[in-house]
């Protein structure tokens, strides 16, 4: 797969690229995504949530020098950009946050100073209230207000240094995660695609028009004449669709959505407290960023995904499966892994935290004998190992979320038990996990300076790799 740099917009975008993280662990991804995230809400708890998993990511990442493709934390994640654009700061996802007082489209355009044609141009177009809007929160499903706003972009040294990575190597793709029916997303998605075309690129650029696929309920206790209305999620996305299909520069789109929308719990206008949970469609939507890494340069203007919906009752079930996802085998075949390898992984390492590291290892004689870790690295191990834990358990809380969302998507079962495995004597395979775990250590570790971070995950892939073959 060719090298991917991601924008995404607003909260639906940022959960996007959350889910295209996960599958990058997994060893779904390309080698390089290169990620930007925009939202005008800093504070925006999805926003948050996804640049703290990148930055876990990468402290695992670092570790590992050269993975074979499709092996656990393949993807070189490059440091996260997050661009404000009411700001004039551009940030990394490991600065601190930096508070700029709130603006109003007034404030961006600069109102006070612009000429009079220009004053009456800006008044014809926006009512009073609209231009006075605080942007704090984002541009509240008012997407001509954003387009005004994200305009800026192409000024940025952020976005001319990333379109000139781009375009240094033709078989760079971009792509944009946004949704077609807020404020941030809806204005976002024509903008950045379009400035992208325009720039004599002869790279690829696609992406994803996320269609409602939730709704909001009627916020009583929220006193603001402007907020996100579901009411016109589906005005707003009928509006906007030939304005697209007219307009939009970019070689592939996929169109995505869910006609059975659930209702968000809590309802937030923006900051902390918009933290909604993952959903099926934005790993959809991950999904098709890969696709389209992958198989980029032969698709149409508009490309599809299709999602097996095994409804043979008339029920309301719609739990989706593995089986039903638009992966092809190999990709199955990786993600049943991973489930696997978390699972090992939590009860062979549970005690990291609970600081018994050397009780484990001590038990498990094929890795202790192997890794001969001694007193000094203890420390810095146990300190790899605890981010390898924090991250998978933000994955199975990922994986859980999706599966108590409608329609409910279960990856894997948090149940496994690793010992039926080790133990079970119904078992194919000839001898325990841990002496497929044990051969292949020598094979891929026995001989390599490696961190242990990268012989435990090596290994471990290789063994899990080596079972589930065996296990058809």
């Amino acid at each position: 797969m060719d090298n991917l740099y991601i924008f995404s917009i607003g909260g639906s975008g940022a959960k996007c690229l959350e889910s295209l993280v996960h599958l990058c662990a997994v060893g779904l991804g390309p080698k390089e995504v290169h990620p930007v995230l925009i939202d005008p809400d800093q504070e925006n708890g999805n926003l948050d949530r996804t640049s703290s998993l990148i930055l876990l990511y990468e402290k695992i990442r670092e570790k590992l020098k050269n993975p074979e493709e499709g092996s656990f934390f393949y993807t070189d994640i490059k440091k996260l950009i997050y661009w404000n654009p009411l700001s004039k700061k551009v940030q990394k996802k490991e600065d601190e946050n930096y508070s700029d007082k709130s603006k109003n489209l007034e404030d961006v355009i600069g109102y006070t100073t612009i000429n009079q044609e220009e004053k009456l141009l800006s008044e014809l177009l926006l009512k009073k209230d609209q231009r006075k809007l605080n942007l704090k929160f984002g541009f509240r499903g008012v997407p001509s207000i954003g387009s005004v706003v994200l305009h800026q972009i192409k000024k940025q040294d952020f976005y001319k240094e990333t379109l000139h990575n781009l375009k240094s190597n033709e078989s760079n793709k971009g792509f944009v995660f946004a949704s077609i029916f807020g404020g941030t997303g809806a204005s976002g998605y024509p903008v950045i695609t379009q400035l992208l075309k325009l720039q004599d690129i002869k790279n690829k650029i696609g992406g994803v028009i996320l269609m409602p696929y939730f709704y909001l309920k009627s916020p009583h206790n929220i006193d603001e004449t402007i907020k996100p209305d579901s009411s016109t999620f589906i005005l707003n996305t009928i509006g906007a669709i030939p304005f697209y299909i007219r307009d939009i520069k970019s070689d592939t789109n996929y169109v995505i959505g869910d006609m059975e929308t659930e209702p968000i719990p809590k309802y937030s206008l923006g900051g902390r407290e918009q933290l909604n949970d993952s959903h099926f469609i934005e790993l959809i939507a991950a999904l098709a960023s890969l696709s389209f890494s992958k198989h980029g340069d032969n698709l149409n203007r508009y490309s599809a995904l299709k999602v097996s919906t095994p409804i043979t009752d008339g029920s309301k079930d719609f739990s989706i499966s593995l089986n039903d996802l638009p992966i092809d085998k190999n990709g199955k075949h990786l993600l049943r892994k991973f489930g696997l390898f978390v699972n090992s992984f939590r009860v062979i390492f549970k005690s990291v935290n609970e600081n018994e590291l050397d009780e484990v290892l001590f038990l498990l004689g094929w890795l202790n004998s192997k890794l001969k870790i001694s007193k000094n690295q203890m420390n810095e191990t146990k300190k790899d190992l605890k981010d390898i834990y924090a991250y998978l358990e933000k994955f199975i809380i990922w994986n859980r979320q999706m599966s108590q969302n409608t329609p409910s998507l279960k990856l894997f079962h948090e149940e496994f038990e690793f010992q039926h495995i080790l133990l079970s004597a119904e078992s194919t395979l000839e001898g325990k996990l841990e002496d497929e775990l044990d051969r292949y250590y020598l094979k891929y570790c026995d001989t390599q300076k490696t961190s242990i971070s990268q012989k435990i995950l090596s290994t471990m892939n290789a063994g899990i790799n080596k079972y589930l073959l065996n296990n058809k």
